[in-house]
């Protein structure tokens, strides 16, 4: 019978154990060792612009922190570590003010008329080829070309270009005529 009663606290001392080490494990999760300001100013540091939003989260076991950051080139949506300061992951995109100018415009006349001009446009013009495209994605993420393609948006011809570099990855959208960068993502294959 001692036995048993020794085998009974000797599981519940484990038991407790074993749940304080996951408790311990989960409360330092919520303590990052970087603050909202601290991972503000470094995105702004690396990134030129504001950040407009900022946002802790849970990505798996890793806390990270979800930016918002507008800067002169667009809108930057950045996920990073929130302990070590490490970028995950950046997606590029249009700015406010763009998008704003570009629906203006639209209000100002027929938005079918626009749309056929955007296409007559399109044809006429000279577009970059796959070698300039490719040089523009590298001169922004050094690697290799994973792919490239020539593709139809919305009307616009877009060349859709792919780079990896060792766990990274980016993935880049640019405008077939101007050579203007679209969308830009980088990530961390984790």
């Amino acid at each position: 019978m001692n036995k048993t009663w020794a085998a009974v606290l000797t599981g519940a001392i484990i038991i407790a154990g074993a749940g304080f080490g996951v408790n311990q494990i989960f409360a330092g999760q919520s303590d990052p060792a970087l603050t909202v300001q601290e991972a503000s100013e470094k995105a702004e540091e690396r990134y030129p612009g504001k950040v407009l939003e900022i946002e802790k989260d849970h990505k798996g076991s890793r806390l990270v922190y979800e930016l918002e950051l507008e800067g002169p080139n667009g809108i930057y949506e950045i996920e990073m570590d929130a302990n070590t300061g490490e970028v995950l992951k950046v997606e590029q995109g249009v700015s406010a003010k763009q998008t704003k100018d570009d629906t203006d415009d639209m209000e100002k006349g027929d938005k079918q008329t626009a749309d056929d001009n955007q296409k007559k446009t399109n044809k006429n013009k000279k577009r970059i080829d796959f070698k300039e495209a490719k040089q523009i994605a590298l001169n922004k993420f050094r690697g290799k070309i994973e792919e490239i393609e020539l593709d139809e948006d919305d009307g616009r011809l877009v060349y859709e270009v792919e780079i990896k570099k060792g766990k990274q990855e980016a993935e880049f959208e640019i405008d077939a005529n101007t050579g203007e960068i679209l969308f830009m993502s980088i990530e961390n294959d984790d």
